[in-house]
């Protein structure tokens, strides 16, 4: 055979070899890619573990074989050194139980979380957050445990100053109030004297004082010292609530009785001030405290007529409702801004108005009268306008009708 007649056989041989040679070189091309890829993956990953501001560490067969550069820069330790029980010598003492919370080999899907203080190389203690996770394989076979650890000492730092913030607090509440307490003891037993004494002058019971003026003079030191007795009594209470000290003596109590003999108390003032003064209550029984709810009743009635302009009117009805005591009083007075509401009901609280400054106060009387209704675990609630009004409601719970009783 000839090289004519050999030509389409060596044609054949020539593609064959041509088509193998550039499988191989397209073969290695894609080889060459997916070595290039890998290798640009790998030092992204690298990266990310040495970079990490959290330690990350790698167990395989119960020995650590990866551990980020965050070990060496937060603990300044070794690899080694939290191997098997090494690692439990360097946890603070007080937190080896802890710590054994993230120890043994988690199931799969589980991660366990643990929070304590890890000893620096140079003595130090470093607050981690742990959590570990272990990986499985498609068989279900163990293959490695992952450990993560981020450093939250000023975390913990943030909260401890937080914590002792509020203890220095309690502290100095509990000693303000131990203060007023004890002032408020020791100067209600002077005025009780300066406020009896006067009583007697001015009831002249051992004969005439003589000179009117003197007798004007014995009212206002009267006059003075029942005003400053209720602010301490006031005060004094609210001590109490703070403390949890102020317990209520629950009974039966007659809501009739009780206006009836605030509104017989507030009836003089009323008239000095030109006001009318209306009672409805229908004979209702509450279980509740009687000097507390009689407290209530005259601070809100007292502040009715007070805010009240001469000519004006405060009416007190009284009501049943899915067996709630509903007492409401209702007066024409100044009244105020809705927004000042919130105001009024806070301790010392003073809002801005020209009448309010007319009378003596120092803001204690609403907001302990909201606190001694809640206390019956009842409500308070307050509907104003400025110059038209004031409407108080107050519902008290444990109530049973006692029979049709008008009080005028």
């Amino acid at each position: 055979m000839g090289w004519a007649d050999r030509m389409p056989q060596l044609l054949i041989v020539a593609i064959a070899l041509a088509g193998a040679g550039l499988g191989y070189a397209v073969g290695r091309g894609v080889f060459a890619r997916r070595e290039g890829a890998r290798a640009v993956a790998e030092q992204r990953y690298r990266v990310i573990a040495e970079e990490a501001s959290d330690i990350v560490v790698l167990h395989e067969n119960n020995k650590i074989v990866f551990t980020s550069g965050a070990m060496k820069r937060l603990l300044d330790r070794t690899p080694q050194e939290f191997e098997a029980g090494k690692y439990l010598n360097i946890v603070h003492p007080d937190d080896l139980e802890e710590a054994g919370k993230v120890l043994g080999q988690p199931v799969p899907g589980e991660t366990r979380h643990a929070t304590y203080r890890v000893r620096h190389a140079d003595g130090h203690y470093v607050w981690f957050e742990v959590s570990t996770r272990a990986v499985y394989n498609q068989a279900g076979e163990f293959v490695q445990e992952i450990s993560v650890g981020r450093d939250i000492t000023e975390r913990k730092r943030q909260e401890a100053e937080v914590v002792a913030a509020q203890e220095r607090a309690e502290a100095a509440n509990r000693a303000k109030s131990f203060f007023l307490a004890i002032m408020s003891h020791e100067l209600r037993t002077p005025l009780n004297a300066v406020i009896g004494f006067s009583d007697i002058l001015k009831g002249e019971m051992f004969g005439p004082v003589g000179n009117a003026r003197y007798k004007d003079y014995v009212e206002g030191i009267h006059s003075s010292g029942r005003h400053l007795l209720g602010v301490i009594n006031d005060i004094l209470d609210m001590t109490k609530l703070d403390t949890d000290q102020l317990a209520l003596e629950r009974q039966t109590v007659d809501v009739s009785e009780v206006v009836g003999d605030c509104a017989g108390y507030i009836a003089t003032l009323a008239k000095d001030g030109g006001v009318t003064l209306a009672v409805d209550v229908p004979g209702l029984r509450i279980d509740a405290d009687p000097t507390r709810l009689r407290q209530v009743v005259l601070n809100l009635l007292s502040n009715a007529v007070k805010f009240s302009h001469r000519g004006g009117h405060v009416q007190v009805t009284a009501r049943e409702e899915g067996g709630q005591a509903i007492l409401t009083i209702r007066d024409s007075g100044i009244g105020m801004k809705a927004e000042d509401i919130p105001i009024a009901l806070e301790r010392f609280g003073q809002i801005d108005s020209a009448l309010n400054r007319r009378y003596e106060g120092v803001g204690l009387g609403l907001p302990l009268t909201k606190q001694l209704v809640e206390l019956h675990g009842g409500t308070l609630a307050i509907v104003s306008a400025q110059n038209e009004g004031t409407t108080v409601r107050v519902t008290l719970p444990g109530c049973r009708p006692a029979g049709l009783r008008a009080v005028a």
